[in-house]
């Protein structure tokens, strides 16, 4: 790009990033105003994880997390795997236990 282009360039990232946005609002059934659009990837960062964050960053000293294993889907139940963040979380926890 040449700096008479550079407005023109980013007027259409972010076109293009607001039409990622929608379809991935469309496809999760969400409202798009709770995405974002970083690096080419859309994230969806929802209530119970925004409390979890809260809850990590105003805890002093202790911390107890849990996750459901399962959840309700209709009349039957579904396994879901665990939560990235639950996975940094224990790895944190056991670096910090082996250095001690």
């Amino acid at each position: 790009t040449t700096p008479s282009t550079v407005p023109s360039v980013r007027r259409g990232a972010a076109a293009a990033r607001q039409a990622l946005i929608a379809l991935a609002a469309q496809r999760w059934k969400v409202d798009a105003d709770k995405l974002t659009a970083r690096a080419g990837q859309v994230e969806y960062i929802s209530e119970r994880l925004r409390l979890l964050y809260v809850a990590i960053t105003r805890s002093r000293r202790y911390l107890s997390v849990s996750f459901s294993q399962q959840v309700s889907a209709g009349q039957r139940t579904r396994r879901v795997p665990e939560a990235m963040i639950f996975h940094r979380l224990r790895t944190l926890r056991d670096a910090r236990q082996d250095s001690t």
